[in-house]
């Protein structure tokens, strides 16, 4: 017969083996991406520089922004005890630095983890794994500097800063006290991950393998038989989900930074490829207000061709070129080194973006290989790309520039279909996903660029894919289609997806949920908060693209609406009581890690606002005004919650204002949650 304390020990080991999967978990977060697992009582928590009394001094001067000073003067901005993780950190201080913050010292079970200049660690000077893009500063983000490296702890936290921070927030995250995790180690690098994040908006990044463009192993990879519809039959999980819709043409207004080169000068940098391709080619942005660029190409040293641009715009236009590589310079190759050298221009030989594609072996469409964003708001991307330009002769930003050709005489249209066209997913027969194909990929005004861990929307070619990584288990079976008013549209679908039984058995137990969405479109309304997410029940929320049509016109602040804070409250499917928020933000463009109106801090005079830019876990797609659909400004700003996901057991309510005060700036607001629920 047992005894008492063999019990005890068989059941304790029990719990250990538990514990130690918890799901989500430093940087498991990065590697198994098992969003689909419910974590009952695993709550995440925003300690933030909101205004206690619900009014907007959220930390203009610092007045909430230390908890309590230390007795040697440090500004305590976190702390907490119990099993949990630091999951995110954001600050905010000037639109151009981030220096007035000081240093910061992040503490967790009595010993200090991160310590330094936090200009330098979001710089990333602090060295792996506090390197970009799993950090950031105010120009990776146009005006927030992040860290979004997961730092989990068994018994408590504590986060300080020499100098009142002013603007901040952190995630966090309390386990069940029966959690174990082992406590963040700094010496843990991660390269695998970091590797991984590299390839952000181009490559899976559940296959762990930046050269892997042919999905995971034992990878099935299926295409829609009819038009707009895909079935598939079994159990396991859909890894990729990428669609074509030709008649979606690129965005007609963009906003990027970029640089030139003059007579003698040159550029080069490096590029991810297809090595199973024969055919890759590269794409180049281009300011055509500049006439007759043109620059001889080299790739790994050997002539490849030349850029040729004839003549010029006398509109603020951007066009893009394409160049065709011959099969001997990327076949069996994983990268290609490329080099620009001037040969004419009427000016200067101007560069905004690099993408480059290739044609696998068993397709017929151009698939996204790499991005390369160059400008000095994307010094990081250019250091991983080994980009290095001679002769510069300009620096700056084109706001608002046009497309012209088929973009502008199908840019109307283009944006109606992302509208009208409606994605809808079935799991096991039951639907999960009905909405606008535009809001699903943060797209909602106009095809852009979008460039993110689990979305991507490719516009540099041709019926470029609007492509999604979110991982999507089923028991029985799963059908996605597109339709436009019940019927179908002319489109491909095509997934990568594996056979798994453990969803089979695991949902009978109600251990993992449903991919969802719940999609919202209609102008706010004064004093109340605009919803992006009320469910019932158990699940997780994974983030939220969101499209602002903006009514103010100048002289008027046209983006004050952003003025709102993010508020969310668990066990409830509505707003409840202020103080009982779990989570309880400083400004709509600060719960997308920007700062200051999404500025851009290089460009005089300061204050420059709404510049897109694209981090793993975040991003702004797009920035319009008085253009198509947009009486004032309009923005498209997306953000992912992954080591800060939002777990729930009975019921969430995940909202933001608008507006400084009682939500009373209005706006037209469109979103997105996604989720997964049992």
């Amino acid at each position: 017969m047992p005894t008492l304390a063999s019990i005890f020990l068989l059941f304790a080991t029990a719990v250990e083996a538990v514990s130690s999967t918890w799901p989500m978990v430093g940087w498991d977060a990065y590697r198994n991406y098992g969003f689909y697992l419910l974590r009952p009582h695993d709550i995440t928590r925003e300690i933030s520089s909101y205004d206690r009394k619900n009014a907007n001094d959220d930390g203009f001067v610092g007045t909430y922004s230390c908890l309590y000073n230390t007795t040697a003067g440090r500004c305590v901005i976190a702390e907490a005890q119990s099993p949990g993780q630091i999951s995110s950190i954001w600050f905010t201080y000037a639109n151009n630095s981030v220096i007035g913050v000081g240093d910061i010292q992040v503490e967790l079970d009595g010993h200090i983890v991160l310590e330094g200049i936090v200009q330098d660690i979001v710089n990333g000077k602090k060295g792996r794994p506090f390197v970009w893009p799993l950090v950031g500063n105010v120009n990776d983000t146009s005006g927030g500097n992040v860290i979004k490296v997961p730092m989990p702890y068994q018994k408590s936290m504590k986060i300080s800063t020499s100098n009142n921070p002013h603007f901040y927030h952190v995630y966090y995250r309390t386990f069940p006290s029966d959690v174990r995790v082992h406590t963040f180690d700094p010496k843990e690098h991660a390269d695998d991950v970091w590797k991984a994040m590299l390839a952000f908006g181009v490559a899976d990044p559940k296959s762990l393998s930046v050269d892997d463009f042919g999905g995971m192993s034992q990878t099935h990879m299926e295409t829609s038989k009819t038009p707009s519809t895909l079935q598939i039959s079994g159990s396991g999980m859909v890894d990729q989900l990428q669609i074509r819709i030709p008649e979606i043409v690129g965005a007609y207004t963009v906003t990027d930074d970029g640089r030139a080169f003059g007579k003698g000068g040159s550029s080069s940098f490096t590029m991810r490829v297809d090595p199973a391709s024969s055919r890759c080619c590269i794409t180049r942005r281009l300011d055509k207000t500049i006439g007759h660029q043109k620059a001889s190409v080299t790739v790994d040293s050997q002539a490849a061709g030349q850029w040729q641009d004839s003549g010029n715009s006398e509109n603020a236009t951007f066009y893009d070129q394409v160049l065709e590589l011959k099969p001997l310079f990327t076949q069996g190759k994983s990268s290609i080194s490329v080099k620009n050298t001037f040969v004419s221009s009427d000016l200067d030989f101007n560069e905004f973006y690099y993408a480059t594609h290739c044609i696998h072996a068993s397709g017929e469409d151009w698939a996204l290989t790499d991005l390369l964003n160059v400008g000095w708001n994307n010094q990081h991307d250019e250091a991983a790309h080994n980009y290095q330009i001679a002769g510069q002769t300009w620096q700056g930003l084109r706001q608002w520039y046009h497309y012209s050709g088929d973009r502008a005489s199908q840019a109307q249209q283009s944006i109606d279909a992302l509208d009208s066209i409606y994605i809808e997913m079935e799991f096991d027969g039951k639907q999960t996903v009905s909405q606008p194909i535009g809001s699903f990929f943060g797209v909602a005004l106009g095809k852009s660029d979008v460039r993110s861990l689990l979305l991507s929307v490719d516009t540099f070619m041709e019926n470029g894919a609007f492509t999604c990584w979110f991982p999507m288990p089923f028991s029985k079976s799963t059908k996605i289609s597109l339709s436009r008013s019940g019927k179908p549209v002319s489109a491909n679908i095509s997934v990568n997806w594996h056979e798994d039984q453990k969803f089979q058995s695991n949902h009978c137990s109600k251990e993992w949920g449903y991919f969802s969405t719940q999609h919202r479109r209609s102008e706010t309304t004064t004093g109340q908060l605009w919803s992006f997410l009320s469910k019932s029940g158990s699940g997780v929320a994974y983030g939220v693209t969101h499209a602002i049509r903006g009514f103010i016109l100048p002289p008027n602040n046209t983006l004050e609406f952003l003025e709102g804070d993010f508020q969310t409250w668990y066990n409830r499917t509505s707003p409840g009581p202020f103080k009982d928020a779990a989570a309880l933000g400083t400004g709509t463009e600060d719960f997308y890690e920007s700062g200051w109106y999404f500025a851009d801090a290089e460009v005089p005079p300061y204050g420059v606002t709404a510049v897109p830019y694209g981090m793993p876990l975040t991003g702004l797609t797009q920035s319009e005004f008085e253009v198509l659909d947009c009486v004032g400004e309009c923005l498209s700003p997306l953000r992912l919650l992954i080591p800060d996901s939002l777990a729930f057991d009975d019921g969430v309510s995940m909202n933001i204002e608008h507006g400084p005060v009682g939500d009373n700036i209005n706006a037209e607001y469109e979103t997105t949650a996604f989720y997964y629920a049992v």
